[in-house]
């Protein structure tokens, strides 16, 4: 793609996302039917608000249905690089999910672990390393943060510390999704060299780089992430079900059983263009 161009917003970037959606328009009519349930989900749970796990659960599930639209919207423009970045934050929901479920202190824990985020930066206000601006109201920078450590500590004292999120996936039952596909991801999370080399073009013979491979990705990569993602939706769900008892299991079983039609209908395809890309 040309530079001078606009780039994935430029008329020829968006007429060749359409190309590449048009191909795999059963996946994306499967993300709309996953989508749609999950919202079927959310509409007939009765939130408890006196109730904090109940409250996270469901808090978790919405975010997780957040993600997994935009990454719908992303693969349809071809935005593979960014859909790779929301569906490792899709697992990163899942593991919270089944930490909540689990452990019977999670709320806290949770609660705990923003307020230690609030609480440094509120310190870095107060001490000059983040400028505010001249006009702006100074709150009393160590009552805001007394506040605060009072969320830090259990009722007997004892302080809430919350694990790695590896700890928190192994925790969960989820260690192998830690090092498997959450660790992989994590190049596209943080541009990482293996992820940067999807915008250099080389030369195959001199490994010379020739210029810039920029625009939306073709091949294995939009049906492995988007497939991916809805997979891990799925997981969120009887999670979030077990949690809050809203007898979603006929929705289950009907977003497992879409799943393993497609993944069935393209494993094959994945993995010949993954050959074919190695």
């Amino acid at each position: 793609m040309p530079l001078e161009d606009d780039g994935f917003l430029s008329e020829e970037e968006q007429k060749h996302a359409a190309k590449e959606a048009a191909e795999y328009r059963q996946i994306f009519n499967y993300l709309k039917d996953v989508n749609a349930k999950a919202h079927q989900f959310l509409r007939e749970v009765r939130i408890i608000d006196d109730d904090g796990k109940h409250v996270f659960a469901l808090a978790f599930f919405a975010r997780a249905l957040s993600a997994f639209q935009a990454l719908k919207i992303l693969a349809e423009r071809g935005f593979i690089s960014e859909c790779r970045v929301t569906c490792r934050n899709l697992f990163e929901v899942k593991f919270r999910l089944g930490f909540l479920e689990h452990k019977s202190d999670a709320v806290g824990l949770f609660i705990a672990e923003h307020a230690r985020f609030k609480i440094k930066r509120l310190r870095n206000m107060r001490d000059g390393k983040i400028k505010l601006g001249s006009d702006l109201e100074k709150p009393n920078w160590d009552a805001a943060i007394a506040k605060h450590e009072t969320l830090l500590r259990n009722t007997d004292g004892s302080e809430r510390t919350m694990p790695s999120i590896r700890t928190i996936a192994t925790d969960s039952g989820f260690e192998s999704d830690y090092l498997g596909y959450y660790t992989f991801l994590s190049e596209a999370t943080h541009s990482g060299a293996g992820e940067l080399e999807d915008y250099v073009e080389f030369n195959d013979k001199t490994g010379e780089v020739t210029g810039f491979k920029y625009g939306p990705q073709t091949g294995f990569w939009l049906p492995w992430t988007a497939l991916l993602a809805a997979s891990v939706l799925i997981d969120c769900l009887p999670i979030t079900d077990r949690i809050v008892g809203a007898q979603a299991s006929p929705i289950q079983r009907f977003l497992e059983q879409k799943e393993e039609e497609m993944l069935q209908r393209y494993h094959n395809l994945m993995m010949l263009d993954a050959r074919e890309s190695a």
